[in-house]
């Protein structure tokens, strides 16, 4: 007995849904049989392995289909072997971003010789989990995630067929389709939970009480992880609360403690600044009351944390002061005047500190970059206080220190 997921698993490039310029890569390479080693990337259940068995069937060359996650030395020297018998063998290898460096190495130069065709399978961007060398060798292809209105449509056509005396409010196949982020072995695998729960009808109200918890793909080593960690702290950014809280309850909802409290922190500082340092301070105690009192009434503080960090006034000069200091750092390397050294030897009377009270005078920075400005204060309430301070400061600073001295 099959379960839905395993008798509706497309069985022909044509029954793929939502991956039309795939497909019709694909179909080009075994109509003019000529198969090149690929990677597919996409969401889980998006159909990743589904494409590439199908992909090999259909050229009718020897293939197999194996798991990084098991996968040994040995197995892979068993089928380097067969390749001396074989003209072409595809490989199929499942979350391919778990096969470690030295067994990618030992694919290299059969696959550049076309001698294996290798086709992985992964959820993680091949960009950062692909090793360059293998990755040089094979052409990526995204597995677009499949859309709500097409997945809706799916599933009624196959509760249609599968079970035709169960009423099912059109409602409850939407609710699905969005519930599942994409993936259509999980939509299926619900459809068959809720025909097998209820008797006679569905409504959206009963579909609620069965599923509550929505299909968030946002493993904490996942590249969704950190789209999502990007997505909400660029919302704040960019001073749209609606999105900062949406991508909030996304964290909230994954459990996700500490990626929530890193970012508002980071926010607080890199992108509000000294346009709001107060706001720095509140962020800092909120996390702290939060974590005293738990994440379901904690909600509501760091709500009210991410609406006010959203429509702050923002700054990024520190940043950016940093930064510039960096690169100055780099161009010239350290230099630092003999008056300023901890414990100066044989030095000059005129280069004496010690002896110097008028501090405000003294120039602090190497000869070489005296003139360096690195900080250039913001434009808001705040920093315009302390613009008139760098102004009121900006003494002509000299290192000949007996001339300032009092």
């Amino acid at each position: 007995m099959y379960t839905l997921a395993t008798k509706y698993r497309p069985t022909s490039l044509d029954d793929l849904l939502s991956q039309e310029t795939l497909i019709a890569t694909l179909k080009k390479m075994i109509e003019k049989n000529k198969p090149l080693s690929f990677i597919l990337f996409g969401d889980p259940g998006s159909g990743k392995t589904t494409i590439a068995k199908i992909f090999a069937e259909s050229l009718k060359i020897k293939y197999h289909i194996l798991n990084a996650t098991n996968l040994a030395k040995k197995d892979i020297d068993t089928i380097l072997e067969e390749t001396k018998f074989y003209p072409q063998i595809i490989v199929i290898i499942d979350e391919i971003h778990r096969l470690n460096k030295d067994k990618q190495d030992l694919l290299l130069q059969q696959v550049e010789e076309g001698k294996i065709i290798l086709i992985g399978a992964t959820t993680s961007n091949p960009l950062f989990s692909i090793n360059p060398a293998l990755r040089s060798r094979t052409h990526l292809f995204e597995v677009k995630k499949i859309d709500a209105q097409t997945l809706k449509n799916k599933l009624k056509t196959i509760a249609q067929i599968e079970f035709p005396k169960l009423l099912i409010e059109d409602d409850v196949f939407e609710a699905i389709s969005n519930h599942v982020n994409g993936d259509i072995r999980y939509a299926l695998n619900i459809l068959e939970l809720v025909s097998v729960r209820f008797e006679n009808s569905v409504s959206l109200q009963n579909f609620r009480s069965l599923i509550a918890i929505p299909n968030l793909v946002v493993d904490k080593n996942g590249d969704n992880h950190y789209n999502l960690i990007s997505a909400f702290q660029k919302s704040i950014r960019g001073s749209d609360v609606d999105a900062a809280l949406y991508y909030l309850a996304a964290l909230i909802t994954s459990n996700d403690h500490d990626a929530i409290y890193r970012r508002l922190i980071v926010c607080a500082y890199e992108d509000i600044g000294l346009a709001n340092p107060q706001l720095t301070q509140r962020v800092s105690h909120i996390i702290e009351q939060v974590q005293k009192i738990g994440l379901h009434e904690g909600r509501i503080l760091l709500a009210n944390a991410v609406i006010e960090l959203c429509l702050s006034p923002k700054s990024k000069s520190g940043e950016q002061a940093i930064d510039n200091a960096f690169k100055k750092l780099h161009e010239v390397g350290l230099i630092i005047p003999d008056y300023l050294k901890l414990n100066p030897i044989n030095i000059e009377e005129k280069y004496d500190y010690t002896n110097s009270h008028s501090w405000r005078y003294i120039q602090y920075l190497p000869d070489k970059i005296k003139n360096a400005q690195f900080y250039f204060p913001g434009n808001n309430q705040y920093e315009n206080i302390l613009k008139e301070n760098y102004v009121k400061l900006k003494y002509k600073r000299t290192n000949d220190l007996s001339k300032i001295r009092r």
